[in-house]
């Protein structure tokens, strides 16, 4: 639905927050549309990393939450159309000098909804920039919405250019993680250690399951002390960027640590012996995916299976229970994988 009049954008319920033990369903409205925008009735919405460290640092004031989403287009009338979708969380504008010169990746005028920061997708209605609405089918809205962490880990998998030769570490078994083992294998890598911790054996199992050939568990000792053989020669680390030093221990003369973690506070400083990093030969790439560039390969490796959504989903509540969700995906790292609130008819 586009257009500049709200005649046919009612109120509808949102989930707004302030932190994890503050969280409310109130009634929200579009002030606005543009003729650049799309209004989408919301199926799913995932819940991210991302939106659980926010959520933890909470907010004075309520805000809204979640930026992982599978829908479906409303039409100019108002109504729910069958045309499924999910959204990229921002997009390449086409039109500026990088996006001209082939290089989206280094867009100048992004495309995202988190320019609208009061429109999130743990609601009834979400609002998005139109070039960010994508087609899916062939899975389960819950699946569909998975497209765009699945997107974050491909790109993280790129810069790291990982071989069928590659020894590859994964620090970090969030979804994100996860699903970076199981790319790696699907890769053809040599071998696949990761780093977690031993409370969390519902992501353990799923890791092996998924590829890993090793678990390394921090809590029995670190992994700044770990000489592993044979050493990885491609780190993927999806934790906070101050854990960043622990990786270079374990690494391979030469190896490649891409990251795609972002901190807040303390949690974004990063401290290594430089001599370390620099007699080791060591290259650190930062994997920052925005623009959004590669959901349509995350939609077709959900709806081969070649990645497997349905089992990294752990928990779905119904939008009335977000409350629920949020405090499952903030607070039960034994038990929760993937959140996702589903938005019934």
């Amino acid at each position: 639905m586009k257009g500049n009049t709200l005649n046919h954008s009612p109120a509808f319920l949102a989930a707004w927050y302030r932190s994890v033990d503050d969280v409310i369903l109130r009634s929200t409205q579009f002030e606005s549309v543009s003729d650049s925008e799309t209004i989408l009735k919301v199926d799913a919405c995932g819940i991210c990393g991302t939106d659980i460290d926010a959520i933890l640092r909470g907010s004075a004031e309520y805000i809204q939450v979640g930026h992982e989403i599978a829908g479906r287009v409303m039409d100019s009338s108002g109504g729910i159309t069958t045309r499924k979708v999910v959204l990229e969380s921002s997009s390449a504008c086409g039109r500026c000098a990088s996006c001209r010169n082939g290089h989206s990746e280094n867009c100048a005028s992004i495309r995202s909804f988190f320019a609208r920061s009061s429109y999130f997708g743990i609601a009834e209605r979400m609002l998005s920039p139109e070039i960010s609405v994508l087609d899916y089918t062939g899975m389960s809205p819950e699946v569909a919405c998975l497209s765009e962490p699945l997107a974050v880990a491909l790109d993280m998998c790129e810069v790291a250019e990982i071989r069928p030769w590659s020894i590859v570490l994964v620090t970090g078994l969030g979804p994100i993680g996860l699903m970076a083992v199981r790319l790696a294998k699907l890769a053809g890598a040599a071998k696949i250690y990761a780093s977690t911790f031993s409370t969390r054996k519902k992501r353990n199992a799923l890791a092996l399951e998924f590829g890993a050939d090793e678990l390394i568990f921090e809590d029995e000792k670190p992994l700044s002390e770990r000489k592993l053989y044979p050493a990885p020669d491609r780190i993927l680390s999806t934790v906070p960027p101050c854990y960043l030093g622990d990786c270079i221990g374990p690494a391979a003369q030469g190896a490649v640590i891409s990251y795609i973690g972002v901190g807040h506070g303390k949690t974004d400083r990063v401290s290594f012996s430089a001599n370390d990093f620099h007699f080791k030969k060591l290259q650190l790439r930062g994997s920052y995916a925005a623009p959004a560039q590669r959901t349509p390969q995350a939609l077709e490796l959900l709806k081969s299976g070649r990645i497997d959504g349905d089992k990294l989903i752990s928990h779905r509540f119904p939008l009335s229970e977000s409350s629920e969700a949020i405090r499952t995906a903030c607070l039960n790292k034994t038990e929760a994988i993937k959140v996702v609130v589903i938005v019934e008819n």
